[in-house]
């Protein structure tokens, strides 16, 4: 049996060298703020090593809530003052020396610590512990003198006086780290069980110390009371630790499989909207493939059917010419009867006259009816083209009130011309000017396109760089910039960002600076002037360009800055684009976003100081690194669409611009004054031919009049002929001539038509094309449209809209994999994880090799460790956890029987602990019960049975672990049970006892003493057990210290609780005000009685030795010592009552 039995102290509070002798009981009594509890402190120090995490000075002024003020440089100096000035002594070697005695050979161990502490120096300085057996240090061991004073001996003569007397055990007695100094201390003054725990000793010593319910009965218990026995079966934890440890592993694994197939299936939706895409892109071109295959076809009918007329219109000329020169023949030869007829000389002037006249209004007939032939066709050809729709009708109408004239031009008088003249021209004019806003129309969309697809060309040349398309107004800018020769480069193409996720947000704030322009410094006043100097069509608007010189990078120094988040190695661009940003931060979470002043999220709300927004995200045209996923596709399809558009475009030019020429015709008031000069010329030829013709028809020869009359009908008719035969040969001409106009529109339609058909090919070799869903969709669309041109437009239209829901969902996948790589810490090169396709392979084979080679192994391999964990557990672990759960049982019988041998606490209650099995345990507990029972195997007796389904539970960490912050029931045999004290009431007899209660549910309600007492319970039961005495032998340390002893108890529960902790063997040192003196005297050996100096700080010790007969008298009064008190106290009450009860009767008498 070990005993502490002296506490030397040198420099230590106020005491400059003082020993307390204690006994197997003793006590330090003093008033507060004696520094009785000081001793107490120290004996803590030497504990623990001055492990300043362990230490609690004063431990119940603390835990009462008063404020703490010592440390351990104050107890060094000696502070007894609010300041630490106000102390001792300036400077201090404290020593802090314990004796211990082994009562059965009587040999001493020497344990201790030095501590040296200063005024010039914020903390004190541990210097030295030390632990020697067989040697006991005298008070004088510690001291010198010193010009006849007394002081402490400096560490180092200390240090080499106690080496030299250590050398008998061999062994070096001084311990630098304070742990291992305090596991020494266990190890010195072990007993016959074995070292004590030292966690157990360090949880168990401290609460004795604290003394509160600081945590639940059943923590207390299993961690304080209880000992911390781990089933330490290294063969089971290793297979255990492999289990879980593939458990983990297939975990993780069955998570990222989880993850890869969502980020999979955001890649398949990708396909799937892209090969739409590609599908109605490719059907766009079979539906415009057929559109120009109809105008190819109706080209070819009408340059067929042209030539068709042609042919008969020139074999309509030829024999007009044949005709023609017949009636010739004839008429010449009647003119040479008519010249030698014998009445011709009389007649001949006026023949001739008539004939000028007839010539003459013959010419002025042929000449009228041409002009007007020619008003009637360019009206004709007007009203039929598709710009002059509106117009169709009143062109027609025209042409009918003209065309008369051409057949009868003895109706175009003068007068009658005038309203149809002037209706001509207005609607000419009107025509004109329509004809001429389409061409400029048409002219500038060409320009357009022209440009739009400069702009394609020179994205399409940056999206081969891996650079995304720049806005049109900046391309064209940058153009004319390169063209000057200058050097400018968008700040787009120098930075990135680094989390894809935020790149659409980030650009929507940033807008157009994003595109703002770079140069070198040198070159910023000529791009000044370029830029100013560029009008009218060529003018530019809203293009940024960067004054590098005005450029500073903002502070970085605040957590969670979007502009964090742009990266690149221009330190200009990328100061630009954070100064933009600013103190713009990241809300990841919506809760975040009106914390502070200038907030931005994912989606696009931006937050500001005085109001917020949502901004419009374009996933679709992002413009840093390399852009958008597929966009070089888009331009390439863009490209030829635009292609397509400016070649129809000029098509329609060409046709305006001859509509425009033909309508000169009768659209010009030059034509209107020709035709009325005519008609003017025709009625004067009218006149003069009539007057001939009856100077003729005065001629009385009737032979000579019938020849003239033949003449005149000849010449009639050649007239008549001559016009139609040139009228004839003109139409045949000018449909000759629309020949080749018809047929350059056929060749262009053929061409268009070839385009048509290689673009079609080209959708239909891009790898997303699906021709099954083609040719599902077209036949729908067969259905629903009569003509390809609106089909064309709605496949286009589909085309687009899938195309963009597919981009789309593209950066979705996208910023989906990107998580899944950051999150499981995988790695994909950027460019791979840009290209949608690559990526999608990636994750797919990724997650196939997951699911069917990795995830397959390590599931076999855990089987094999369950297998192996089974097969260990009922040979080796169930046997170690029955033997920790047996030693359960026996510490609470032996605990519970020393709670049962002393005497009942206030109110007569007794203690006991209990603990009962979690239900959800029970099938495992048996089990392993079973095992020990009947053996590993079974046997005569009994059958061990299957292991239950809790061990795999436990083993997968699946079933919830109790109060020990984690731990496993097959780690830790506490975790079976729940544990409590019951509290049980003796009944009068002594003997009989009922359970009142629990105290897990008393706590709170209870008076002081009545929580105070279970408190002493725990705590010597948890150093009972710390110091392994619970094994039935109290041979090793036993040493509980109580502070504030027995504060607010009464008698018999501090008798109760002293027997009860003498009946588990503990040696008791505590501190008390002494108000229990009296009591305590009951069980003290010996005790200090200190007074303290208020005026020169200083401390008188006196011991007390309390003999046996001294005890004997102090329990003399004490019914727990003596039960015969309560019998006397009874028959004393009884006697006093029978005078009473017989003065009651003979006054009833």
């Amino acid at each position: 049996m070990k005993r502490l039995e002296s506490i030397k102290l040198i420099q230590f509070l106020l005491y400059e060298d003082e020993e307390f002798r204690v006994g197997e009981t003793s006590g330090i009594f003093g008033p507060n703020g004696s520094g009785k509890s000081s001793a107490l402190d120290a004996v803590q120090i030497a504990m623990f090593g001055a492990n300043r995490n362990l230490m609690a000075f004063n431990a119940q002024a603390d835990s009462s809530g008063v404020k703490q003020t010592r440390t351990l440089r104050s107890y060094c100096l000696g502070q007894y003052g609010d300041d630490i000035t106000e102390c001792a002594r300036p400077n201090a070697t404290t020593y802090i020396t314990l004796t211990w005695r082994n009562l059965n050979t009587g040999e001493p161990t020497t344990t201790g610590i030095c501590i040296e502490a200063s005024l010039d120096s914020e903390d004190a300085r541990v210097v030295g512990r030390y632990v020697v057996n067989g040697v006991e240090l005298a008070m004088t061991d510690h001291l010198q003198v010193v010009d006849g004073d007394t002081a402490p001996l400096p560490w180092s003569s200390f240090r080499s006086r106690l080496m030299e007397r250590a050398k008998i055990s061999g062994e070096n007695p001084f311990y630098d780290d304070p742990s291992s100094f305090t596991k020494q201390i266990l190890f010195a003054l072990r007993g016959k069980n074995g070292q004590p725990s030292y966690d157990a000793f360090i949880r168990a010593f401290r609460f004795a110390l604290r003394m509160k319910f600081d945590k639940s009965v059943d923590q207390i218990v299993r961690s304080d009371v209880l000992e911390n026995r781990p089933t330490n079966i290294k063969k089971f934890k290793a297979i255990v630790d492999t289990f879980k440890h593939l458990s983990q592993l297939i975990e993780t694994v069955e998570r990222k499989i989880a993850d890869g197939k969502r980020v999979a299936d955001s890649y398949c939706k990708t396909q799937t909207k892209l090969r739409q895409a590609a599908s109605w892109r490719g059907l766009a071109a079979i539906a415009t493939e057929e559109e120009a295959q109809l105008a190819c076809e109706t080209a070819h009918e009408r340059l067929e059917a042209a030539k068709q007329t042609a042919k008969r219109l020139r074999a309509t000329s030829e024999r007009l010419e044949t005709t023609l020169s017949t009636t010739e023949e004839e008429l010449k030869h009647l003119t040479a009867r008519q010249q030698l007829h014998a009445a011709h000389k009389e007649n001949a002037d006026a023949q001739l006259n008539q004939e000028s006249a007839r010539n003459l209004l013959t010419n002025r007939t042929r000449a009228l009816q041409e002009e007007l032939r020619k008003v009637c066709a360019a009206l004709v050809t007007a009203a039929q083209l598709p710009h002059l729709a509106e117009y169709q009708e009143q062109l027609l109408t025209l042409s009918a009130r003209v065309h008369p004239l051409i057949s009868t031009p003895g109706l175009a008088l003068t007068e009658g011309l005038h309203s149809p003249l002037q209706d001509m021209a207005t609607v000419g004019s009107q025509i004109s000017a329509t004809l001429q806003a389409i061409q400029l129309d048409l002219s500038n969309q060409a320009s357009e396109i022209n440009e739009q697809i400069q702009a394609l060309e020179s994205a399409l040349e940056r999206a081969k760089q891996g650079k995304a398309p720049l806005s049109p107004g900046v391309q064209t800018l940058l153009r004319e910039l390169l063209d000057d020769g200058l050097n400018p480069v968008p700040v787009c193409d120098l930075v990135k960002v680094t989390d894809p996720r935020w790149q659409p947000a980030i650009e929507a704030y940033l807008g157009k600076n994003i595109e703002a322009l770079l140069l070198p410094q040198e070159q910023e006043q000529r791009a000044f002037d370029i830029y100013r100097e560029l009008k009218g069509r060529r003018a530019i608007y809203g293009v940024k360009i960067v004054r590098s010189t005005q450029v500073k990078m903002p502070s970085m120094h605040q957590n969670g800055l979007v502009a964090a988040l742009i990266e690149g190695e221009n330190p200009i661009a990328l100061a630009y684009l954070r100064s933009q940003l600013g103190n713009l931060k990241r809300a990841d979470e919506a809760s975040e976003a009106l914390q502070s002043d200038r907030t931005l999220t994912m989606d696009g709300m931006y937050v500001s100081p005085r109001d917020f927004e949502r901004l419009r995200l374009d996933d679709q045209n992002l413009r840093i690194g390399s852009g958008t996923q597929g966009q070089a596709e888009r331009l390439r399809a863009d490209m030829a669409k635009a292609a397509l558009n400016l070649r129809q475009i000029q098509d329609r030019i060409t046709a305006t611009t001859q509509a425009l020429t033909g309508t000169e015709g009768f659209a010009s008031s030059v034509a209107s004054r020709l035709i009325l000069n005519l008609a003017t010329a025709y009625d004067e030829a009218v006149r003069q031919s009539e007057l001939a013709d009856q100077r003729v028809a005065n001629i009385a020869d009737a032979e000579y009049l019938e020849i003239c009359e033949r003449i005149k009908t000849l010449q009639e008719t050649l007239v008549r002929l001559k016009g139609e035969t040139k009228h004839a040969l003109e139409v045949a001409v000018v449909s000759e001539s629309q020949l080749q106009g018809l047929d350059s529109t056929y060749q262009s339609s053929t061409v268009r038509l070839q385009q048509c058909i290689q673009y079609k090919e080209q959708c239909r070799q891009h790898e997303d094309y699906d021709a099954d869903f083609v040719a599902s969709e077209w036949d729908r669309l067969l259905e629903r449209f009569d003509t390809p041109g609106p089909m064309a437009t709605h496949c286009h239209t589909q085309f687009q809209q899938s195309e963009k829901e597919g981009q789309k969902q593209a950066n979705t996948a996208r910023n989906a994999l990107w998580t899944y790589l950051q999150e499981h810490h995988e790695t994909l090169p950027e460019s791979e994880l840009e290209d949608w396709r690559i990526a999608k392979i990636w994750i797919d084979s990724h997650v196939q090799k997951l699911e069917n080679t990795e995830l397959p192994e390590h599931k076999a391999h855990a089987e094999d460790a369950y297998r192996a964990s089974q097969e260990t557990f009922r040979r080796d672990v169930a046997i170690a956890l029955n033997t920790n759960l047996e030693f359960l049982r026996q510490t609470f019988e032996r605990l519970n029987a020393a709670l049962r041998s002393t005497p009942p606490f206030t109110n007569g209650e007794r203690y006991q602990f209990m603990y009962k099995v979690r239900p959800h345990l029970k099938p495992l507990l048996d089990f392993i019960r079973n095992v020990a029972d009947y053996g590993v195997d079974g046997g005569l007796f009994g059958d061990t049975g299957g292991i239950p389904p809790q061990f795999e539970e436990l083993l997968r960490d699946k079933v919830a672990v109790g109060n020990a912050g984690g731990k496993s029931p097959l780690d830790d045999y506490r975790e079976f049970y729940e544990f409590d004290i019951r509290i049980e009431q003796v009944d009068p007899d002594g003997v009989t006892t009922k359970t009142i209660g629990h105290l897990s549910k008393r706590i709170g309600p209870g008076s002081g003493g009545e929580h105070r007492a279970p408190l002493y319970v725990i705590a010597g039961a948890g150093l009972w057990s710390a110091y392994r005495m619970d094994h039935g032998t109290n041979d090793g340390l036993r040493l509980i210290m109580l502070d504030e002893a027995f504060d607010k108890m009464d008698t018999s529960n501090i008798v109760a609780t002293m027997k009860y902790l003498q009946e588990l063997g503990l040696q008791v040192l505590l501190a008390s005000p002494g108000e229990n003196l009296g009591i305590l005297n009951a069980f003290l050996d010996s005790y200090f009685e200190i007074q303290k100096d208020p005026v020169r700080h200083a401390v008188q010790v006196d011991r007390v030795e309390v003999t046996e007969a001294m005890r004997d008298q102090f329990r003399e009064d004490l019914w727990e010592f003596h039960p015969e008190l309560i019998e006397q106290e009874i028959a004393s009450m009884r006697s006093q009552a029978l005078p009473v009860s017989a003065g009651i009767n003979g006054a009833s008498q």
